[in-house]
């Protein structure tokens, strides 16, 4: 993650459950669908409280869930829709936190990635030139970029050119050409968003795909899966500026630059 974007206010939700199984699977949904980043799981404690005129006292396990603001009322409708308890705790508490795990997890939580790239294949780079990694500043923070030389921008992907578009076409409301133009729409929660791009060829595989547009992170995933990720690593060119940038780092900027400019 870029290591000076200005620090986030983050938001801690607690709540907790009558067993570590409920709480283990409470987590796993708030992680999966992206509104909390991290969820800690504490117990067995011991709660000692009145309910409908009596004490009682109860082993429970806690959920901490770590979210921003803008997801943090996602994340308690989950939270809410998980739970058994008639009247469910949930505490909800404003945080600080340094930047790069603010960046980190505001990553975790995208709703939307905006970007105007071309995707490659990422060879093995090594330690030596990992380390010769420059950075590239704009508008949405700072951003490590890989070592690349000419050779490995001239080796394709292992799919087939052929193959690639049949995955792409498989995808729902993809639009696909012979000659590798697409075009891919959608909506969430009346949201609309489109990909544009472009697949070119080198000795019958796919070379690069050019790809513009906003959508949601899971829909990207769709992308790269049709291009082989995870199996195979990627790289991505920002197209204006040129530059490359590891997988983990493009996430965290196509995630500023759609909050940056909402669609």
């Amino acid at each position: 993650m870029p290591p000076d974007i200005p620090a986030l206010d983050l938001v801690e939700i607690r709540t907790t459950f009558a067993s570590r199984a409920a709480a283990e699977a409470c987590a796993a949904r708030l992680v999966a669908d992206r509104v909390a980043a991290c969820v800690q799981i504490d117990g067995p404690l011991t709660s000692v409280y009145r309910w409908q005129g009596r004490v009682e006292t109860a082993q429970e396990w806690r959920c901490t869930c770590k979210t921003t603001p803008a997801r943090a009322g996602a994340c308690r409708t989950t939270i809410l829709a998980l739970h058994d308890y008639q009247t469910p705790e949930i505490i909800e508490s404003p945080a600080t936190a340094s930047p790069a795990y603010a960046a980190w997890v505001r990553t975790s939580v995208a709703e939307w990635y905006a970007f105007e790239i071309t995707l490659h294949p990422r060879p093995a780079l090594g330690e030596p030139r990992d380390a010769a990694r420059q950075v590239h500043r704009d508008a949405w923070g700072d951003w490590p970029t890989l070592a690349v030389t000419p050779a490995d921008m001239a080796c394709p992907f292992t799919l087939g050119f052929d193959d690639v578009l049949e995955r792409l076409g498989r995808l729902e409301r993809m639009f696909v050409e012979p000659d590798g133009a697409i075009l891919w729409t959608g909506a969430v929660a009346g949201r609309h968003w489109q990909v544009d791009g472009n697949a070119w060829e080198r000795d019958g595989r796919l070379a690069s795909l050019d790809l513009k547009g906003r959508c949601p992170p899971a829909a990207f995933d769709e992308l790269l899966a049709a291009c082989g990720w995870p199996t195979a690593p990627v790289m991505l060119q920002l197209v204006r500026a040129g530059v490359l940038l590891d997988e983990d780092t493009f996430r965290g900027h196509a995630a500023a630059r759609a909050t940056a400019e909402p669609g």
